[in-house]
């Protein structure tokens, strides 16, 4: 009878602890994305293939990485901070052998695709548009 009880006892705590346990979001984000970015320049729109690849950040709960080429006026991963889907971030980065300020606006998640726009001083704003694979 006790044993039956230890069991039982055991198996709701169990559950309890399981069911719990707070679902992360960010799961919903993590996976690589292929896509097009976009700008324009003088006038003539530059398109060009992209791959991007979203992981979780260890330092924060709502964090993320953003792996991407960002046309070489950022780094190769940038950590942003997702709130409801929506995304954006300003870092200083070295471009051209200058600091550069380096603003990632309008990011968004929605369903399956990624999207977001960069820039760097404010000179070409690059648009981003990707779908998860």
């Amino acid at each position: 009878m006790k044993t039956q009880f230890y069991f039982l006892a055991f198996f709701i705590c169990t559950t309890c602890l399981f069911s719990c346990e707070k679902d992360d979001i960010r799961d919903s984000y993590v996976g690589t994305y292929v896509g097009t970015e976009t700008y324009t320049n003088n006038g003539r729109v530059y398109t060009r293939d992209t791959s991007i690849t979203v992981t979780k950040s260890s330092n924060n709960e709502s964090s993320i990485i953003i792996s991407a080429s960002f046309f070489k006026i950022a780094p190769d991963a940038v950590t942003v901070e997702v709130r409801n889907g929506k995304f954006s971030a300003a870092f200083t980065s070295l471009f051209d052998s200058a600091t550069r300020t380096v603003n990632i606006t309008n990011g968004l998640f929605s369903g399956q695709k990624i999207s977001y726009s960069y820039s760097a001083d404010g000179y070409v704003t690059t648009s981003v548009s990707a779908t998860k694979l």
